[in-house]
């Protein structure tokens, strides 16, 4: 936040720069202004978020300063600082759509608590302006010209966009140079708008991130300056990720990182991938197509031709193939570009081929939500093996990502949530039906070493396993002793 001082008293600056805590507040910069012709340059040339204005100076006062104001846009508050207490004053910069009068001489502590209130007024307002833009541009791949008006409106120093796939657990680095301004996400991908100062901020920020996020994969914009930049700064942090597609980490936008080409390699491929697919053989289907994706990988192509180049291929071998597509519209290649990493396209693509060969009619394809249904019944009939989301994805042919976030859709739950409620569940009904030791509750649970598994089990039950068989087998006894008197008594 940006803030201009404006007095004729040189006290009055003084008073502000001791008393109040700026960086407390959230304001980063602070301007400075004797009379109202010295704020109009500064205001023309730096935008100021705050303006707090005295009334009667030289030159030109604090109402001419509003009135040559008028005409521009821009979102700002306004506090006037006056030692005159004259409703004419107040009247007149309520017209001017100011709603914070204060007399001299100043209570630090009211103006602390006005500025702390127009700092949240107008930081709400940007993140709402932002985030709203965002989730256009997400969506809809444009901007219109009311977004750009607001665009205008809004203040910002310097900018990044971050985008990571939806769902992923990604926390960033607290920096006191980088702030979150906005953040939206769709059903793929999630974006963030981070503000900043400069270049050098950002790219700490960006150091930072890469070393705190390793597991997940993250896109990184360029720092921006120009606010008309705003969307080619939104479509760089989505080519930022793209640079992960084979490689999990954190990427900064480079032009040109990935390539669009075609080459004789792949063409050799695809014909001995349709011939292994005459041949109804799955192996050397398989082997096809890992060999193919390695040559993705190895020229770092980009995630768009492979999945143009692979809609190719299942045409090719089908015509009609565009109904299936049409069924499928929750995999990459149903419904349009979807931000999944290599090994989660090569699975839907073997998964496809593979249903093609079988001659299954494009009614009869299962998608993404079927396959998903069948991995929790899955895990509900399998909690003792490895149940990761590299795994299934292999074992299912579909994206680890599509796992995750069709799991948390369709039951309400999150997927390891999910895992560990069944093995749980299931580790209490061992513990209950058997008298054996912890360890084979442990192993037919998926647990390799018993501590783990009783430090589990004790945090999710708030007991111990060895208490919780204890406390169950008393409330057995207990409710088996009861029904055993009714029956005595004749249930009286």
């Amino acid at each position: 936040m940006k803030l201009l001082i404006t007095d004729d008293q040189n006290s009055v600056h003084m008073y502000f720069d001791r008393m109040i805590p700026y960086g407390k507040l959230g304001i980063r910069q602070v301007f400075h202004a004797k009379n109202g012709e010295e704020a109009l340059g500064i205001i023309r040339k730096e935008w100021p978020d705050i303006l707090i204005l005295d009334i009667r100076m030289p030159k030109m006062d604090g109402l001419k300063l509003l009135q040559a104001l008028e005409g521009e846009r821009w979102e700002h508050r306004v506090m006037i600082l006056s030692a005159y207490n004259e409703f004419d004053y107040a009247r007149q910069c309520m017209a001017y759509g100011v709603k914070d009068y204060l007399l001299k001489p100043i209570d630090n502590k009211e103006v602390e608590e006005r500025l702390q209130k127009m700092v949240k007024e107008l930081t709400d307002w940007k993140s709402r302006s932002v985030a709203g833009i965002l989730s256009r541009l997400l969506q809809e791949g444009k901007r219109n010209v009311e977004e750009w008006e607001v665009l205008q409106n809004i203040q910002i120093s310097g900018y990044g966009i971050v985008c990571a796939k939806t769902g992923d657990s990604l926390s960033f680095a607290p920096d006191s140079q980088v702030q979150k301004l906005a953040e939206t996400a769709s059903d793929e991908i999630t974006l963030w708008c981070f503000e900043t100062d400069s270049r050098e901020s950002w790219d700490q920020f960006f150091q930072a991130q890469k070393e705190k996020n390793g597991e997940v994969t993250v896109g990184f914009g360029r720092f921006h300056e120009k606010k008309e930049e705003f969307p080619e700064a939104v479509i760089e942090g989505m080519e930022a990720l793209n640079q992960g597609f084979y490689r999990t980490g954190t990427y900064l936008y480079q032009e040109d990182a990935m390539h669009f080409y075609k080459d004789k390699e792949e063409e050799g491929l695809s014909k001995r991938l349709s011939q292994s697919f005459q041949n109804g053989n799955v192996e050397e289907m398989k082997k096809e197509v890992e060999k193919l994706f390695f040559i993705f990988k190895r020229g770092n192509i980009h995630p768009r031709y492979v999945q143009d180049f692979c809609t190719g291929v299942l045409i090719g071998l089908n015509p009609n193939f565009m109904e299936t597509l049409e069924k499928l519209k929750g995999s990459p290649f149903g419904n349009g570009y979807s931000f999944a990493d290599a090994s989660g396209m090569k699975n839907v693509f073997l998964r496809l081929l593979i249903n093609m060969r079988c001659q299954i009619a494009p009614e009869e394809v299962q998608t993404d939500a079927d396959v998903v249904e069948r991995i929790r019944h899955y895990i509900d009939t399998n909690y003792e093996k490895d149940l990761s989301l590299t795994t299934l994805s292999k074992h299912f042919f579909i994206s680890k990502y599509q796992i995750s976030r069709l799991f948390k859709k369709q039951f309400g739950i999150n997927y390891s949530d999910y895992i560990l409620k069944a093995r749980m569940e299931a580790a209490a009904q061992i513990l209950l039906n058997s008298r054996g030791k912890l360890d084979e509750a442990a192993r037919r649970t998926g647990f390799e070493e018993t501590s783990y598994f009783s430090k589990v089990f004790s945090k999710y039950y708030g007991v111990s396993p060895g208490e919780y068989r204890k406390k169950q087998k008393e409330k057995k006894d207990g409710e088996d002793t009861l029904l055993q008197r009714n029956e005595g008594t004749g249930g009286d």
